[in-house]
């Protein structure tokens, strides 16, 4: 992933820490517990909970429509072939 660009990196880290959040809250509703890791760390502080979500969500658009666009990246968003 060091080719990647900046923006694609932090696109890329967001989709993964979302993913892996909703997988727990998942499995959190199956177990009758809160595995939400957002609403755990952030829940007390009112706008950061929805502002990670909203962040999580611009990075599956990148994410969607290709990434990185730029000719210094050699590697495909996401690991897909280019």
């Amino acid at each position: 992933m060091s080719n990647l660009s900046m923006h694609n990196t932090i696109a890329h880290w967001l989709m993964v820490i979302g993913g892996v959040n909703w997988g727990l809250v998942g499995i959190g509703m199956f177990l009758g517990m809160n595995l939400n890791v957002v609403n755990l760390v952030l829940g007390g502080v009112p706008y950061a909970e929805p502002a990670v979500y909203i962040l999580v969500g611009i990075a599956a658009v990148v994410g969607i429509f290709g990434g990185c666009k730029c000719k210094g990246c050699t590697v495909a968003p996401m690991g897909g072939a280019m």
